[in-house]
C-alpha cells in the first residue's frame, strides 16, 4: 500500500470517537444516501471523518499517488474500524 505511513497516523484519529459513535454515523449514511458502490462509500466518508481535504489533497504530491491508492487507504482503515 502506497500510503501504508498514513495508515497508523489515521487510525488513532478514530479515537476521538466511540464505537457506538461510528456506528450512529455509518446507519445514517446507510440512511440518508445512495451510492453504488457500499464499501467504497463507506470507506472515503469514513476516511473524510478524520481527514480533511487540503491533506488529501497534499497525498497526491507527497506519494505521487492517485484515488485508487487513497480508497485502498480507506478501505483499509474502515476494515480494521469493524463496524
Amino acid at each position: 500500500m502506497l500510503l501504508k505511513n498514513e495508515f497508523s497516523k489515521i487510525l488513532k484519529r478514530y479515537d476521538a470517537y466511540n464505537k457506538n459513535e461510528l456506528i450512529e454515523y455509518k446507519n445514517y449514511l446507510l440512511s440518508n444516501f445512495k451510492f453504488n458502490d457500499e464499501s467504497i462509500f463507506l470507506s472515503w466518508e469514513f476516511l473524510r471523518l478524520v481527514v480533511k481535504n487540503d491533506e488529501i489533497c497534499k497525498w497526491y504530491d507527497n506519494y505521487k499517488c492517485n484515488d485508487n491508492h487513497i480508497t485502498t487507504l480507506a478501505k483499509a482503515l474502515y476494515k480494521t474500524l469493524d463496524l
